[in-house]
Order: C-alpha cells, then sequence, then structure tokens
C-alpha cells in the first residue's frame, strides 16, 4: 500500500535549499482523547520542485499510533505549475484506494491541512498471538456519526506451512430519528355537492432506527410531505 502525500515526479536538490527530514512527537497528553493527539512519526519535505519548475512545495505527513493521517501544506505549486498530482492512500494489497486531491484547496494558495481519520482502529493492547485451541478478544472501536461499513482481514499460519484467511465484515449502525408517513386515507367529502371540499389525513410520528415511536422533539425539522399526484395542498 501507499500513503501519497503529493504525488508528482519531484525532485530533492540541496543546492535549492531542499530538505526531507523525519522524527517522533510524543503524545499531546498522557492519555490522547482524540485523533491526533497519540505519538507519531513525523516526515517534513522543505522545497521540493516538480521538473525544472521554480515554484516549490514544503509539506508535512504524522502517522499517528492510533492510524490517524494528517497531513499539512504549506506551500506548493500554483495552478498552472501544479499537474495531475494524486493525494491520498492504498489499502496494504494495493487493491483500493482513494484519491482525495480534487476536494483538497490547492486552487486557494494559502496553507491548509487535511486528516484522515480510520473508520476502525484498533484499541492499546490488541497485539499478540493467538495459541492453538484458544481464541482472544481484539478490542477496537470505529469513528464518525454515520452508518457505514468495513472489512478486517484475519490471517492465521502454522506449522507445515499452514495458512488461512478469513474476511470480517464490520458494520457501524448509527441510530438516528426520522419523520414517519402513514399512508393516506381515502378522500371524504361532507356531501355530494360540486362545491363541496374534499380531505385526505395520514399519520405522522417520530421514528427510531429500531422502528420504535419516540417524541416528536427527537426529530428535528417538519415532516417530509409528499403531495398525492393531481391534488395540492
Amino acid at each position: 500500500g501507499i500513503l501519497a502525500v503529493y504525488w508528482d515526479d519531484l525532485s530533492c536538490k540541496e543546492a535549492n535549499g531542499c530538505r526531507v527530514s523525519s522524527g517522533s512527537r510524543p503524545a499531546a497528553s498522557p492519555e490522547p482523547s482524540k485523533c491526533g493527539d497519540d505519538e507519531s512519526v513525523v516526515v517534513q519535505m522543505k522545497d521540493m520542485q516538480r521538473y525544472s519548475q521554480i515554484s516549490a512545495l514544503s509539506c508535512e505527513v504524522r502517522l499517528h499510533r492510533d492510524g490517524c493521517i494528517e497531513l499539512m501544506y504549506q506551500k506548493y505549486p500554483g495552478d498552472d505549475s501544479r499537474g495531475g498530482i494524486n493525494v491520498g492512500m492504498e489499502s496494504m494489497d494495493g487493491q483500493f484506494g482513494l484519491n482525495i486531491a480534487g476536494n483538497l484547496p490547492f486552487t486557494e494558495g494559502r496553507p491548509f491541512g487535511v486528516m484522515l481519520v480510520p473508520f476502525l482502529s484498533a484499541d492499546e493492547g490488541a497485539s499478540g498471538s493467538v495459541n492453538s485451541g484458544s481464541a482472544v478478544e481484539f478490542p477496537f472501536h470505529v469513528e464518525g456519526h454515520t452508518s457505514r461499513q468495513g472489512w478486517l482481514t484475519v490471517r492465521a499460519s502454522g506449522q507445515h506451512n499452514w495458512l488461512g484467511e478469513r474476511v470480517v465484515r464490520v458494520v457501524q449502525q448509527v441510530f438516528s430519528y426520522k419523520w414517519r408517513e402513514g399512508p393516506w386515507s381515502p378522500c371524504r367529502r361532507p356531501s355530494c355537492a360540486a362545491s363541496a371540499t374534499g380531505q385526505q389525513v395520514r399519520s405522522v410520528d417520530c421514528a427510531g432506527t429500531d422502528g420504535g415511536a419516540y417524541a416528536f422533539d427527537k426529530c428535528v425539522g417538519p415532516a417530509q410531505c409528499a403531495d398525492t399526484t393531481g391534488w395540492k395542498d
């Protein structure tokens, strides 16, 4: 797998002040409370150039122990000097990848940063080995406030070149509320007079992800009502 901070045909010339350095950064606090507070490995690239162009790239990447990745860009080539760059990452086997370059504000010409947060991350103490005939717990946590799913690849090996692999699907279903509208009732008119106005009604309640009914204040905004074909409010 590849992590592309700024994938392009770059060169580093010491005569132009280019420098690539790396180091470590301690955790922001004894007990990190959010993504990016954990200890990290830092790589800095200063004044790298594309081809023979004068414009330079200076950026930094932080690889945090909890799986978070921070990308920070101090300066970069302008629109007229920037080619078809790639910014993103691949899965370990290179089968899947994500390029977010088109979603980043390179056209604004000012420093910016972006954080890549893993959907699923192992908790502290999740490493180790499994003895034959035994089982262990794999503690992990998920990030985000939307429903999504991911996959864990579990590989095992043993004596006599024995290998095994299983893919486990992990689903995060976020509990939410939304208005639930029932079907419209038949149109009823108080009389058969041509001027009589018909009326239709339906029930509206606040439903949770589990299908249960909840207090109206749990649902935000008015119900999304749709007119019956041929009728108007």
